[in-house]
């Protein structure tokens, strides 16, 4: 794990972590997050990934239930949240210094995520750190970043394929979704867009056999993945703020910046932040 000292002082908001030494003060909190040294730093990470994990069963578990409509809004919701937790805190604007110091934090936690066979948690985190709006912070990965991204894409594949890799990655460890927590984004995305192909093949009067077959192997896919996690693996917890929080209502877009586009405000901040 990275030894380093850095930022994280909103992440207590998303991922709903109370502050269980009663005798511990929210401004206190904040001097020991600024100021974290390397056991403090793990035990953050550790914390917060357990709080996406859990939420990542919850997401799982929508899939064969009437929330399945719901995971869209809240994996955007989550993507946004990130992006603007790395640019502000509270109605503040971060300097540039502590963006960097958030980018990096969120790296690790997408490796921690990875490593313990999270992709919902971490493909989330990959398309908030790989939209425009970050990227046009124009923060340099570390050589250990580039090789993780690498992995990312060779793993999941990326946007413009819709991850497919990541569905047969699923496929193969179907047996094996207890440990394995797969993406609720990815295939939710993939049985639209199949279920789009097959209508439009119908329309033009031709039978779609292959795409036929495998939406009814993504349907049972996740038929199986969603009662997985509505029994055997049932949540006995809530979402966490990051995929609920409606992003537009965050401290920092005021009634006077806000315009008709979240990515327009959120290229705002960024502007704000590189001057």
């Amino acid at each position: 794990m990275r030894r380093k000292s850095t930022t994280v002082t909103s992440g207590f908001d998303l991922f709903n972590l109370a502050y269980e030494n009663e005798n511990t003060t929210k401004s206190c909190m904040k001097d020991i997050i600024r100021n974290l040294f390397t056991t403090e730093y793990d035990h953050i990470l550790i914390k917060n990934e357990k709080c996406l994990r859990e939420s990542s069963n919850i997401l799982c578990s929508y899939l064969s239930n009437i929330y399945h409509k719901k995971i869209p809004n809240y994996v955007d919701n989550g993507v946004f949240n990130i992006i603007l937790d790395i640019l502000c805190e509270g109605n503040k604007n971060r300097s540039k210094f502590d963006c960097k110091k958030m980018y990096h934090y969120y790296m690790d936690l997408a490796k921690t995520a990875f490593k313990n066979n999270d992709h919902n948690t971490c493909i989330l985190i990959k398309c908030a750190l790989e939209h425009t709006v970050i990227k046009r912070l124009k923060i340099k990965n570390t050589k250990s970043e580039e090789k993780l991204f690498t992995k990312f894409h060779e793993t999941y594949g990326d946007f413009m394929s819709c991850y497919s890799k990541h569905v047969e990655q699923i496929l193969e460890n179907k047996n094996n979704i207890g440990k394995f927590v797969p993406s609720a984004m990815v295939l939710n995305m993939h049985l639209k867009k199949n279920a789009i192909y097959v209508d439009s093949y119908s329309k033009l009067g031709k039978y779609p056999k292959n795409l036929l077959q495998r939406e009814d192997e993504l349907k049972n896919l996740i038929g199986y993945i969603g009662s997985y996690y509505n029994t055997t693996k049932k949540p006995n917890t809530d979402l966490i703020n990051l995929y609920k929080e409606n992003p537009d209502k965050r401290q920092i877009l005021t009634p006077s910046r806000r315009s008709n586009s979240l990515v327009m405000d959120c290229f705002t901040i960024v502007d704000e932040i590189k001057k």
